[in-house]
């Protein structure tokens, strides 16, 4: 999504939302926080099934699913799903997700 909207730019602002809007809706959903504080060890999603409003134009709800194996996300993902946070933020400073990923990075529980 986002080579293709820096190359060719966006229609009708599809991508855009896509670039901001899934990293946002995985913040407020399926991200394991104490507050606003990422839990970087936490408890994150692997799969979330949602809602959207009628326009599809946001989330309405999400539910965490099981893919069976009762696990969460892998230990090894969470870099890459923090990453999608810094992206969005880089396409909408708003989200202020910067501050958050740091501070998940800089707690004593994080790996490299």
């Amino acid at each position: 999504f986002v080579r293709v909207y820096l190359h060719y730019g966006d229609l009708d602002g599809g991508l855009l939302n896509a670039v901001t809007g899934i990293p946002e809706g995985l913040y407020d959903y399926g991200i394991d926080k104490n507050g606003s504080t990422i839990n970087y060890l936490g408890s994150h999603a692997y799969y979330l099934d949602c809602t959207t409003n009628t326009a599809r134009t946001s989330l309405s709800s999400c539910v965490r699913r099981d893919v069976g194996d009762g696990l969460d996300l892998y230990w090894h993902n969470i870099n890459s799903m923090l990453s999608t946070l810094l992206v969005a933020e880089y396409f909408k400073p708003s989200l202020d997700f910067c501050s958050k990923v740091e501070a998940a990075w800089s707690s004593s529980s994080s790996i490299f």
